[in-house]
């Protein structure tokens, strides 16, 4: 068998390889929350940012966090169950910055419905904000690469909830594990053209109001969770940075768990 050589890639020093400059980013979902802290930490990274949301006006919070970081910024806003929306806003967005190299399909509901209760519609509505919004995207980044014989990365945002049931979240916990499989799925599909497709599967994420609107399920994963804590934000945009990054450029396909420890916790 004769085997062509190999020819080592050629790899950023060390200091560059978390470094965005000059790569635009798109960050679905990005009003508040991870999302924001997604926009938020790219930008710190050197990255111009498409920041999407859902409705005109959701942006505000997240563009004041961002004027001070001096990076080039479009907003998206469709909704991103709609196709043509998405196609439309997408391209508007990405022609502005002159390109797209990045997407963190991050863009999801969460809400807490015990499945007594749980509608067949309210079942399909929470599958469709937290699996077709990303099938959707990835499709049009797909096409759009493919027709650019571009490179990409795609970091689609999963949760522990997507192989640890929880109580009341049949809709969204299904949609998760969903989620993961297309990344698997789109990583095998897309290789050939050099894009890559991870995920990042976080635990619970900190804000301000947690501990008082959920403090027994606070301590409760406090108590699980072998680091002891619940995440911030910015760890898990650290993650979602590294699978984008030339640092992981043999990565695809994969699940990075970022969870504080809490689904290597012994379960008896």
């Amino acid at each position: 068998m004769n085997l062509a050589a190999f020819a080592s890639p050629d790899r950023p020093s060390p200091d560059r390889l978390l470094d965005f400059s000059g790569r635009v980013v798109c960050v679905t979902g990005a009003r508040k929350g991870l999302g924001q802290g997604l926009a938020i930490r790219f930008a710190q990274a050197g990255a111009d940012l498409i920041v999407h949301v859902r409705r005109a006006g959701d942006e505000a919070e997240t563009l004041a966090q961002l004027e001070p970081l001096g990076g080039r910024v479009a907003v998206a806003v469709a909704d991103l169950e709609d196709e043509p929306a998405v196609s439309s806003a997408l391209e508007a967005a990405a022609s502005k910055l002159g390109g797209l190299d990045v997407v963190v399909n991050n863009a999801g509901a969460y809400p807490v419905e015990p499945i007594e209760d749980l509608a067949g519609d309210r079942f399909d509505a929470v599958t469709r904000a937290n699996l077709g919004t990303a099938f959707r995207v990835t499709r049009w980044c797909a096409a759009r690469w493919r027709l650019e014989s571009r490179a990409g990365a795609i970091v689609n945002v999963s949760s522990v909830e997507a192989t640890r049931p929880a109580f009341g979240h049949a809709h969204y916990a299904s949609a998760k594990a969903a989620l993961e499989m297309l990344t698997r799925v789109t990583a095998v599909e897309l290789a050939s053209g050099g894009i890559r497709v991870n995920a990042v599967a976080p635990g619970l994420i900190h804000y301000p109001e947690l501990v008082e609107l959920w403090p027994e399920g606070v301590a409760r994963y406090r108590d699980r969770a072998l680091l002891g804590r619940e995440g911030d934000r910015m760890e898990v945009a650290d993650a979602c940075l590294f699978l984008a990054s030339p640092a992981a450029s043999w990565v695809t396909g994969t699940v990075l768990t970022v969870d504080g420890g809490v689904s290597a916790a012994p379960h008896f």
